[in-house]
């Protein structure tokens, strides 16, 4: 399952919930796609991958050419990962590394990445990021 936004501003919100096969995640960025194309200028990308779990390699390579694609409209983007998920991570961490973009992390703690966030954010960003979060 995925679910894509954008409750404020820049900010594009993205969370992904297993199972993803490689029908769903032509969807998935799909959606992502229209939605950094609907706001002008640079985009905040906030990824909610907690229950997300290891991708195939057709979805892998998917990802990594949208990634790709966005990567000037990037002002920053930081994937929430669950440390329960050793190869998952890695397997990210990799997507990012190919993915060639410094404004790209992955963060464990929702609070780390929220203070990551927060700079490039306004008020109204903010308190989106913290809803679509579910942090206090």
């Amino acid at each position: 399952m995925v679910e894509v936004g954008n409750p404020a501003g820049r900010l594009i919100t993205f969370r992904v919930r297993s199972p993803v096969d490689d029908g769903n995640a032509d969807h998935a960025a799909g959606e992502l796609r229209r939605a950094v194309q609907g706001v002008e200028g640079q985009v905040v990308v906030c990824s909610d991958l907690t229950e997300a779990r290891t991708f195939s390699p057709e979805t892998t390579e998917r990802f990594i050419a949208l990634m790709k694609t966005d990567n000037p409209r990037l002002e920053r983007s930081a994937l929430l990962v669950s440390a329960d998920s050793a190869t998952f991570v890695l397997q990210l961490e990799r997507m990012l590394r190919a993915a060639n973009s410094p404004v790209r992390r992955t963060f464990r703690e929702p609070q780390e990445l929220i203070d990551w966030l927060r700079p490039s954010l306004t008020p109204s960003e903010q308190t989106a990021l913290v809803a679509f979060l579910g942090a206090p």
